[in-house]
């Protein structure tokens, strides 16, 4: 994946890019669309890959266009309720309409394009918004559902293909109120933990991944929130990279305090027990086991406020 970034914006959706040893690639653009830029390659899959591209045009760009727009706008403040509903009013009737022409278009060409890795890749992209979306206009369940069909034994058993079964069978999400769900997490020296270990104690849990740059502007008031209430409550960050990347990422920024990795290839674990559809998100947990209030997304200050108001 590529992504862009220039000073504090940064391109809203990546270039995926497939790589083979000795392969050689060239990619020309310039501007923050990077998913559009031309990609010269070889490597079957990078061609698939430009078909897919190929059937989001012009839409998706419109789309995407319009995001940088809101992306703008949140950092002119979320809170401000005029920002807000203005931000809402781009995506109801802009961002979404928009998107959900090029799912449909993609759903007709995949009944009857090739399963290659990049299908099943874009298949499994259309189960995830399916499973987080189920109530959704533009669920189109009618139309995702049949394709299962079309994977082959092998395709089911790879880990893309195991990742769509478990979107397909995914748990309902732990609600407030709801008894705490514990699983096995890992340390970067591969020591296990449980949520267990903290009796008596709040417990903050920060699902976040490598990228996400909400995630990186909350760290500093992670670490304040942690000295304020230290002996009270335990952050508990769990990263949702892969075990080599997410060991180096902590090493160079070093980060402090327990951060753990589920090291799990699919999505099944705890971030589907707690709900996760995006980064970061949050999830507090009272001394007596008992989920207490969940959020996505951060905004300066919010995490204070959040404590504040729950912990006691």
């Amino acid at each position: 994946m590529l992504i862009v970034s220039y000073k504090k914006t940064f391109s809203v959706s990546p270039l995926s890019l497939w790589v083979v040893s000795g392969a050689k690639i060239r990619i020309q653009g310039e501007g923050m669309l990077c998913p559009f830029w031309t990609v010269e390659s070889e490597v079957p899959e990078q061609q698939a890959e430009a078909e897919f591209t190929k059937l989001g045009m012009p839409e998706m760009v419109e789309a995407f266009k319009q995001e940088m727009i809101v992306y703008e706008m949140f950092a002119k403040g979320i809170n401000d309720i005029s920002i807000r509903n203005k931000i809402d009013s781009i995506r109801w009737n802009h961002v979404y309409p928009l998107k959900d022409k090029v799912r449909l278009r993609e759903l007709e060409y995949m009944k009857t394009a090739p399963v290659t890795k990049v299908w099943l890749e874009k298949y499994c992209d259309q189960v995830s918004f399916l499973n987080w979306n189920p109530d959704s206009q533009y669920s189109h369940k009618e139309l995702v559902y049949p394709l299962y069909a079309r994977l082959s034994e092998a395709d089911r058993k790879s880990p893309v293909g195991r990742e769509i079964a478990a979107y397909f069978k995914m748990v309902e999400p732990v609600k407030a109120g709801d008894h705490m769900v514990d699983g096995t997490l890992y340390d970067t020296e591969g020591n296990t933990h449980h949520l267990s270990e903290f009796k008596g104690k709040y417990i903050l849990l920060d699902f976040w991944n490598i990228g996400c740059q909400p995630c990186m502007e909350a760290l500093p008031e992670m670490e304040e929130v942690s000295r304020m209430y230290k002996g009270k409550l335990e952050l508990v960050s769990i990263c949702g990279a892969a075990k080599n990347r997410w060991k180096k990422f902590v090493a160079e920024r070093k980060l402090t305090g327990h951060q753990w990795n589920e090291l799990r290839e699919v999505n099944d674990g705890l971030a589907a027990v707690y709900g996760v559809k995006g980064v970061p998100h949050y999830v507090l947990i009272s001394p007596e086991r008992k989920v207490i209030h969940s959020w996505m997304g951060y905004r300066k200050h919010i995490l204070k406020e959040k404590m504040k108001e729950f912990v006691k």
